[in-house]
């Protein structure tokens, strides 16, 4: 889609090195100086490709990278990218799963330490399923980020108390079998729509302090103009 851009080889049918060329006016964020510093031209690689799975809408995609080696073909860039769809699912397993798209911090600095709580848990969430692939033998990519929160709640407890070190570790292998269990047998190339499945309850929206909120009458107690 951009204009300012020439073809400098052809690779194959869909993949181009292409030159852009720097446009003649430049955007309000950037002063004259630092847009005067840049480069005339850039050499990119092209690379477009047919979306095959059912159930994206996408069925175009094109990579445009830096990246100029001609030994990486561009199928190995398509399942690259396919694969960068992944790290949208760990970020939604971040923000949804584990609840931190809704923080209680007032301050930055409680915000800060809430985050960073959050972002160990992770990791540590993490470090239990890698351990659990290698004791089962299992694929990770199969195993499921959301169950394993659940056994964590409710096997944390008992773990916490066992004192007897072969009775732990004896539990704690146990513990690793069920998540490595497979429960995303047929994740691959499925489609998962964000959907609700039950409606929102009609009330009204908290947006300030609760001892200075004032709720508007309900429709049958409205009072009709004369």
């Amino acid at each position: 889609m951009r204009k300012y851009q020439e073809t400098v080889k052809r690779l194959e049918e869909n993949d181009l090195i292409v030159k852009w060329k720097k446009p003649k006016e430049f955007p309000k964020w950037l002063n004259q100086e630092e847009w005067d510093s840049f480069p005339d031209s850039l050499q990119i690689r092209e690379i477009t490709y047919n979306v095959q799975p059912k159930g994206f809408r996408t069925k175009f995609v094109t990579i445009d990278t830096t990246v100029l080696d001609e030994a990486i073909s561009a199928e190995e860039w398509a399942q690259l990218y396919f694969h960068w769809w992944k790290i949208e699912l760990n970020l939604r397993n971040i923000k949804i799963t584990m609840g931190v798209d809704m923080l209680k911090g007032k301050t930055h600095g409680i915000i800060e330490k809430e985050i960073c709580l959050y972002f160990i848990a992770y990791n540590h969430i993490r470090l239990l399923m890698k351990e659990a692939e290698e004791k089962a033998n299992a694929d990770l990519e199969k195993i499921s980020f959301q169950f394993t929160i659940t056994p964590i709640r409710a096997w944390g407890p008992t773990l916490g108390r066992m004192l007897e070190k072969d009775q732990y570790e004896r539990l704690f292998e146990e513990f690793l079998k069920m998540i490595a269990y497979p429960r995303c047998r047929n994740r691959k190339n499925r489609s998962e729509p964000r959907v609700r499945k039950q409606r929102p309850k009609n009330y009204q929206l908290l947006m300030g302090d609760r001892h200075e909120f004032k709720g508007i009458a309900h429709r049958n107690k409205y009072e009709k103009a004369a």
